[in-house]
């Protein structure tokens, strides 16, 4: 939400994707201070928008598209996910998400981790308005209704909060009626599930392309 880019990580990721078959962008989204995570997630789906306009010209699938994310990177992949309204807004059909990888997503829950903690990151990225937290947390959009798109989560899992996020994500997913897989990473770190993706024997990639292999080809 206030720092990094799309340059993280990604020269293993595309590498492993297009290997796979797979055709790979990464976008970049508004920080903090350029506007509020709300803005962030419309940058993303309007970059879906974009891409799914220039798609018979790159050879793309408008239609099977997946959203990957890393950290809050991954907060935001799974809310333009599951809250229909910013892929509406863009003019994007949601069941164009065919499906979501998230690597260690935090903000998951934010009103329950910001009412648990007081967690000032937190308070700072999406205001003091309880409201406001619910209305940014995945969760809160995983509801009956919509069956939500196919979720695997990786979780490191000595990380003191995103094991606890990701389960509640599973919980609410199921109760949705979705598909969700999640994978306690054995010996990753939060920053090793980013950069390792794509490495020869990387288990996490391993994981996530058995997942998509069953869910989007």
């Amino acid at each position: 939400w206030m720092r990094g880019g799309k340059y993280a990580g990604t020269p293993g990721q595309a590498r492993a994707f297009r290997k796979a078959g797979y055709a790979y962008a990464t976008v970049n989204y508004r920080l903090l201070r350029h506007g509020p995570p709300q803005e962030a997630a419309r940058d993303i789906a309007e970059a879906v928008a974009f891409l799914r306009r220039e798609a018979k010209g790159c050879g793309l699938d408008p239609d099977r598209i997946v959203l990957m994310g890393h950290s809050a990177g991954a907060h935001l992949a799974a809310l333009v996910a599951l809250d229909e309204s910013y892929l509406e807004g863009a003019g994007v059909p949601p069941e164009a998400v065919r499906a979501v990888v998230l690597l260690d997503a935090y903000g998951l829950d934010i009103a329950l981790h910001v009412r648990q903690t007081g967690d000032p990151v937190y308070a700072r990225v999406f205001g003091p308005d309880p409201e406001g937290w619910t209305a940014m947390s995945p969760v809160s959009h995983a509801a009956p209704g919509r069956r939500p798109p196919p979720v695997i989560l990786h979780v490191d899992g000595d990380n003191s909060e995103t094991p606890g996020q990701a389960r509640t994500l599973e919980q609410a997913l199921r109760a949705a009626g979705g598909e969700v897989e999640v994978f306690d990473a054995e010996g990753e770190s939060h920053n090793s599930l980013n950069y390792g993706f794509g490495a020869p024997g990387d288990e996490t990639t391993r994981r996530t392309l058995d997942f998509l292999a069953r869910q989007v080809r």
